[in-house]
């Protein structure tokens, strides 16, 4: 792996995702980098997240506009009364949504009856002569009468026509633009949250899996394994949402998976880091047995050379004192020439 301190973002989740026996080099890690990477990563999945329901929105309202135009009835809306030329009931597959406009004066039974009608998971807009209910899970969301919703968003039309000019005036790139901002805004600040506790309980695992491992840890190392195990899960979370908003695809007990996924990992990196210790450990033995046969030889090899120097020193302090008595027997040996005649020469 590169240099830590050389990993943009990006390639911290490709090393997250796909190396995971990198993830002890993270342990090296400062916590300020792996906040800043966990904060980076949920301001992804947020921006992610907020393109689909954007996108999601966007397209329902122009299915919207569509239906207005092309087959919602004529109707007028004077003195917060509205009254459709007939009933109509609708509804749409791909977004679960039940219309019922019904301005006649109906009674308390029938709206019950349009109510049982809306079934779980599914949205119900009931357009009544003096008020709107929006239901979900047979629960009145909205359920209010045209003066006060006059007074909250200025309903400035008379009719189906004079409605679909305001729809066409009205400036729809700005209005999903501000959508998007605010979606993605509102989900950074609860993803925060919610994976916080997710963090927290993957960290607590961790730290018990490393005791199991015989792994001493401080609490910030596990914490910091938590942040890069959650990576895989919440970006598969934000292709899920892309999946979702496009085809409509749903996978069951998805969020439960989601979750599964980081524990394995932390399991999974945690193992690869003692397999690393023990490796390291192993290493180290053998370059210590090393180096303790070195010195011993080298310690031989001493004891040869201090017998061989003082072999040799009592050799040359033999010969010195072998030169030293030769010397002193030349000494004591009578000079011949230079004898004087004792009269035996005669």
């Amino acid at each position: 792996m590169e240099q830590d301190n050389k990993l943009h973002f990006f390639k911290r989740i490709k090393v997250a995702i796909f190396n995971l026996e990198d993830y002890g080099k993270f342990l090296g890690e400062s916590g300020y980098k792996a906040v800043k990477y966990f904060l980076l990563l949920i301001l992804l999945f947020s921006c992610i997240f907020g393109f689909s329901k954007t996108f999601y929105i966007n397209k329902g309202i122009k299915k919207v506009y569509n239906y207005i135009n092309n087959e919602l009835p004529s109707f007028e809306y004077n003195s917060n009364k509205l009254h459709f030329s007939q009933k109509v009931e609708a509804f749409d597959e791909e977004f679960k949504v039940k219309l019922f406009i019904d301005t006649d004066n109906i009674s308390q039974d029938v709206i019950k009856n349009y109510k049982s009608r809306i079934y779980d998971e599914e949205w119900g807009l009931i357009l009544l002569e003096d008020r709107m209910l929006i239901i979900y899970d047979n629960n009145d969301i909205v359920n209010e009468t045209y003066s006060i919703l006059n007074n909250i968003y200025e309903l400035n039309f008379k009719d189906k026509n004079e409605l679909i000019e305001l729809l066409n005036s009205n400036n729809n790139n700005s209005i999903i633009f501000t959508y998007f901002i605010i979606i993605t805004i509102v989900t950074f600040i609860f993803k925060i949250i919610s994976t916080f506790f997710d963090l927290i309980m993957i960290a607590i695992f961790g730290y018990f899996v490393a005791i199991f491992c015989k792994i001493r840890f401080k609490w910030q190392a596990p914490t910091i394994l938590a942040v890069y195990s959650l990576t895989l899960s919440i970006v598969l979370n934000a292709i899920y949402s892309l999946i979702y908003t496009f085809t409509g695809f749903e996978i069951r007990y998805f969020d439960a998976m989601y979750i599964l996924l980081a524990y394995v990992y932390i399991i999974a990196a945690i193992f690869m880091i003692r397999t690393d210790i023990i490796r390291d450990a192993t290493e180290l033995q053998k370059i210590y047995e090393a180096q303790v046969q070195i010195a011993k030889e080298q310690e031989q090899v001493d004891e040869e050379n201090n017998k061989e120097d003082e072999n040799k020193e009592k050799k040359d302090t033999k010969d010195e004192e072998n030169d030293k008595g030769k010397k002193e027997d030349d000494n004591n040996q009578p000079d011949v020439n230079n004898r004087e005649p004792d009269g035996s020469e005669i």
